[in-house]
């Protein structure tokens, strides 16, 4: 489906979106052996990676200073992954990731308004109010 003519796609004010054919062929790239030797470190594509989904979902010109808001709230959730996931075996021991989920939920609508979070995540009203 074009997600350009999909009635349900919000469009936000932060420039071009990045196509899906154009999104999925840069993480690609960012993931080849030849992007690797570039000399990328593991935060580097995981930040690369968020400026992606970030181009693709909600524009290439959403604003650096919110960008790097959203990386600082992935990194530190990254940092202490173990804990949440040891902490998402005892929560849920069925679906430990749920805790990493609505952790990391919770840390992006700090800087995201609801519209912008489903957006990013692809979430609906049902997963944002869930995982809120």
């Amino acid at each position: 489906m074009n997600r350009d003519l999909d009635p349900a796609v919000q469009h936000f004010n932060y420039g071009e979106r990045l196509t899906r054919a154009e999104y999925e062929r840069r993480v690609i790239a960012l993931h080849t052996e030849a992007h690797s030797a570039a000399g990328l470190d593991e935060a580097s594509k995981r930040r690369a990676d968020l400026n992606l989904l970030i181009d693709f979902h909600l524009g290439v010109e959403f604003p650096t200073s919110r960008r790097s808001a959203l990386w600082g709230a992935q990194d530190a959730l990254q940092s202490h992954r173990g804990w949440h996931l040891v902490l998402g075996l005892i929560a849920h021991p069925r679906d430990p990731m749920a805790t990493m989920a609505k952790k990391q939920v919770r840390a992006f609508a700090e800087v995201l308004n609801k519209q912008e979070l489903k957006a990013l995540l692809d979430l609906t009203d049902q997963e944002l109010a869930e995982l809120l």
